[in-house]
């Protein structure tokens, strides 16, 4: 199967690491933005690569946690460079963004299965989609709303470590499931 990731932050990162650690070779993702020093606490990068493109370091720690190449394309996902893939993976942190990704891959694009990880302070939803369940993409469609109505929160508060952890987790045990028909 071949997986495309929009996003390589705390979420992003967590599920690429532990996709190709889980047999994955054929990763894409999108993220162009570059590791902070608080990134550090909530993201899976060492302190060594503050500073690198996300995409670029997470090439990094993915091949030495795994030995899997990973492609990355290191700009804002957008439908002009939109790759496709069985499983589309939102990690992103706005809703406006997850409209977008929604719109562009809900129509037939060949995806088998949309993941998407929302989390704030101490909570999360992971959603699953299998795109062949019409039932399944109306539910996930209504799960969205403008990002001007979300809650807005202190960057502080946005990651902690373990919530991160669960989220990811709940998303690659759905994306497991699907891939194993079960």
């Amino acid at each position: 199967k071949s997986a495309v990731i929009i996003g390589a932050g705390a979420i992003g990162s967590f599920y690429a690491v532990t996709l190709a650690k889980m047999g994955f070779a054929d990763i894409t993702v999108y993220d162009d933005d570059s590791i902070e020093e608080h990134n550090i606490a909530n993201q899976m990068y060492p302190i060594t690569l503050v500073v690198m493109d996300k995409v670029l370091a997470l090439t990094k720690v993915v091949r030495e946690y795994s030995g899997v190449t990973i492609k990355t394309i290191g700009t804002r996902w957008s439908s002009e460079t939109a790759k496709s893939a069985d499983i589309i993976v939102s990690a992103v942190d706005d809703m406006d963004v997850r409209a977008q990704l929604w719109d562009f891959y809900s129509n037939d694009r060949g995806v088998k299965l949309y993941v998407d990880g929302r989390m704030g302070a101490q909570v999360f939803r992971a959603y699953s989609v299998d795109m062949a369940i019409q039932e399944e993409k109306e539910y996930y469609q209504r799960s969205l709303y403008p990002q001007s109505e979300a809650v807005p929160e202190r960057c502080g508060q946005k990651s902690i470590i373990f919530n991160v952890l669960q989220v990811a987790g709940a998303m690659l045990a759905m994306t497991k499931q699907f891939v194993r028909g079960e």
